[in-house]
């Protein structure tokens, strides 16, 4: 009932706004008798449904889905097979830090461990 009162709301509105907006004269603008007949109510109800079918529809399956679920426990087997996953992923993280890795972590040692040429100073300060 809200959501066809609210479709009901943006139809009256949408005359009113392209007069405002764009200067255009509709026959719905000029009278607003014009509106309230049985085309404008049919109108509101098939948005209304083309608007709340999908959401019916999709509670529906969800509401099957767990009916089901409590006879042969699918619900549970989706939650399981979800958790069996993560040991792919895992799998790559360990092959990506050991491709980039140490070749990164190599540089910064080689860099960190030169001997410092004569007359250059450490970063700590003067030599002694």
């Amino acid at each position: 009932m809200v959501t066809a009162l609210n479709v009901g709301i943006a139809l009256v509105l949408l005359p009113w706004l392209l007069k405002i907006l764009f200067d255009v004269e509709t026959l719905f603008s000029i009278s607003k008798t014009h509106l309230m007949n049985n085309t404008f109510f049919a109108v509101v109800c098939s948005l209304t449904y083309l608007c709340l079918d999908p959401l019916m529809k999709a509670s529906y399956c969800l509401r099957c889905f767990y009916g089901e679920s409590l006879q042969t426990g699918e619900d549970l087997k989706v939650e399981l097979r979800s958790c069996a996953r993560p040991g792919s992923i895992v799998t790559l993280l360990l092959a990506a830090f050991l491709a980039l890795g140490p070749s990164a972590y190599g540089k910064a040692l080689a860099q960190s461990n030169s001997p410092t040429l004569r007359g250059q100073h450490d970063c700590f300060g003067p030599e002694a």
